[in-house]
């Protein structure tokens, strides 16, 4: 059987985030539509599932991230100008990567402060360009903080998720580095099996 080239593997796991993204997505939408109607609340995956992917595959992460806007300003039955200000701002994700590379990937799995740090700076950022896609609109510094506090339940969720995943061997780690270890550990694995035939 042809092995996977690193690109197809990418290609791959980048297609199955994008799909979880858009099926949870809309299912949480949907449901924070009906649960939480009168609340200025909601809850999204797509925080969760786009600084999952940032640490997998940097900033192929903006796949998942516009896809889960779309879906939930189509699920919200948005307007054009709500598709604008969701779908651009959630290009502003990306920015957290320069934090992402001074923390370090492997310390969001091993270390709560930088795992929380990261996932703050990307909630932020994203709530950031959405203000900044909303100015043409609308100019009031009220905006941000309205981004701000009413995804503030995506926020917690994101944290949650991101520490009980911590454990689950190579979801929250950088493929390229997760694929290298694997296969010097297989080959440790190889060269100890070598030396002791019975």
């Amino acid at each position: 059987m042809k092995q996977l080239t690193f690109k197809q593997y990418r290609q791959i796991d980048l297609t199955i985030f994008c799909l979880l993204t858009a099926v949870f997505e809309a299912i949480a939408t949907y449901s924070s539509n009906y649960w939480l109607v009168f609340q200025a609340m909601t809850i999204s995956i797509t925080l969760t599932m786009t600084c999952i992917t940032m640490v997998r595959w940097s900033s192929y992460a903006i796949a998942p991230a516009l896809i889960g806007s779309f879906v939930y300003c189509l699920v919200s039955k948005a307007t054009p100008k709500q598709f604008l200000i969701y779908c651009g701002g959630s290009i502003f994700c990306l920015l957290s990567l320069l934090v992402l590379k001074h923390l370090k990937k492997e310390r969001v799995r091993t270390s709560f402060a930088v795992r929380l740090a990261f996932i703050l700076t990307t909630y932020l950022c994203v709530a950031l360009g959405r203000w900044v896609c909303s100015l043409p609109f609308e100019f009031s510094f009220n905006t941000i903080l309205a981004f701000i506090f009413t995804d503030v339940l995506s926020l917690l969720f994101a944290i949650l998720i991101l520490t009980l995943a911590k454990n689950a061997d190579g979801l929250i780690e950088d493929q390229k580095s997760y694929l290298l270890r694997l296969e010097k550990e297989r080959l440790e694995e190889q060269e100890e099996n070598a030396s002791h035939p019975f």
